[in-house]
């Protein structure tokens, strides 16, 4: 591996940002499956009724037309 003026890698650069994008990734990875696991049972609850009935009629307007 061939070094600068300095005596560091010319890859250096090139690995510690390669970590970050790394870090950052898992990071965005961890936070996603909090976020899934957090809302999980939310997505499960059934909807109301009365959000129910405007989908029908909306969709009874749509085919209708």
């Amino acid at each position: 591996m061939t070094n600068d003026e300095n005596g560091t890698s010319k890859f250096g650069g090139d690995l510690r940002n390669l970590q970050k994008a790394v870090s950052r990734r898992r990071q965005g990875q961890a936070i996603g499956q909090e976020l899934r696991n957090q809302f999980e049972s939310l997505v499960a609850e059934p909807l109301p009724d009365h959000l129910l009935d405007l989908l029908n009629e909306l969709e009874r307007r749509e085919v209708g037309s």
